[in-house]
């Protein structure tokens, strides 16, 4: 749990101002019982196929202002997940930069979390370091081009390991997740900086739909993000493939954020894949069940042969009558005897 270290730090709750009064309760700010569940639900196998990158246009009223690519890193020998992003908006006016670097434990726990926004008038940055025996130091640092000055400020946060908590990365890496375990109404902790409090943050089912990219159908799972920050409620939907590509980000009215121009070569679970047998030379004399399987078809077919002959009796006629004919005439052309012997049998 999250201690308070002194009257200006935070502890691990959310503050709630009762409307119209001056009082504030406070609310944990723990992972529900739902996040505990999809923890217990999650497979390696499923974290081995979020390793992928991605590439989306970002829109603004309907038209493409710039591009977004997100990455997700597996460093196995660090037992390590790193999510790495970046945002580039183009449009004249709205020039900006995003970049952000993110590491997690496989268990998803928050390890090193760096933002960094980049616009015309200043450039801001946010760390969230994990301080061992101490917990996260979250650091905001804020410069202005214009009048060359800095602002700095910064949150503790007291625990005693590494913490679920809902930060931008850690958000790529559960939205590719919950397509293949299954979506829950889930909560984590978010560090809001700006605010200088700890909110809970929710991802929650929008269930199947479809969407359509070059005027193809396809079908998508739906999550909404709701996040409490400083300025507000802040909460968008997600339509996502089947293996957590993302298709289209919108608000909560439908306005497009970000959408794919075409749809992706899709990351195929391997349980999912058709098994591949590689091609083996069968030597029936070798194996004891093929020679016994072929003994039994061969005893087969002598019996329906024999019954044939049996009761076709001619058969063993016409051909001792052929045979005798060649045996006499002793013929050169084999085939050309056959045909003049036989042609007494055609229809005139």
């Amino acid at each position: 749990m999250f201690r308070q270290q002194d009257p200006n730090d935070l502890q691990y709750v959310r503050r709630i101002t009762t409307p119209h009064s001056k009082e504030i309760k406070y609310v944990k700010a723990e992972p529900n019982e739902e996040f505990h569940r999809f923890l217990a639900e999650l497979q390696p196998n499923d974290i081995h196929t979020i390793d992928f990158e991605e590439h989306l246009n970002v829109y603004s009223k309907g038209e493409a202002v710039g591009t977004v690519g997100i990455s997700v890193d597996l460093r196995v020998e660090d037992n390590i997940i790193q999510i790495e992003a970046e945002t580039n908006i183009e449009a004249a006016g709205m020039e900006s930069r995003q970049q952000l670097l993110c590491n997690l434990t496989a268990k998803l726990e928050l390890r090193y979390e760096k933002r960094i926004e980049e616009t015309l008038q200043f450039e801001k940055t946010t760390e969230i370091n994990y301080l061992t025996g101490k917990g996260y130091k979250v650091t905001q640092t804020t410069y202005f081009f214009d009048s060359e000055t800095e602002q700095k400020s910064e949150m503790f946060v007291n625990v005693e390991k590494w913490q679920h908590i809902l930060s931008e990365g850690a958000c790529v890496v559960l939205q590719r997740l919950l397509p293949k375990v299954g979506v829950y109404e889930i909560e984590l902790p978010y560090l809001d900086v700006d605010a200088k409090l700890i909110s809970l943050s929710s991802l929650s089912s929008l269930g199947h739909g479809k969407q359509k990219i070059n005027e193809k159908e396809v079908e998508v799972v739906g999550i909404r993000r709701s996040t409490q920050t400083a300025y507000g409620k802040n909460s968008y939907r997600l339509w996502l493939f089947e293996d957590g590509h993302i298709c289209v980000r919108e608000t909560d009215q439908g306005e497009l954020q970000a959408k794919v121009s075409e749809v992706p070569t899709l990351v195929q679970d391997k349980e999912d894949k058709v098994p591949e047998f590689p091609e083996k030379r069968i030597f029936w004399r070798d194996d004891i069940m093929l020679r016994s399987e072929y003994r039994q078809k061969a005893a087969a077919i002598l019996r329906q042969n024999q019954q044939y002959l049996t009761e076709n009796p001619q058969i063993v006629s016409v051909v001792r009558d052929f045979y005798t004919a060649v045996i006499t005439e002793k013929p050169e052309d084999i085939y050309a005897f056959a045909r003049e012997h036989f042609s007494a049998f055609q229809e005139q």
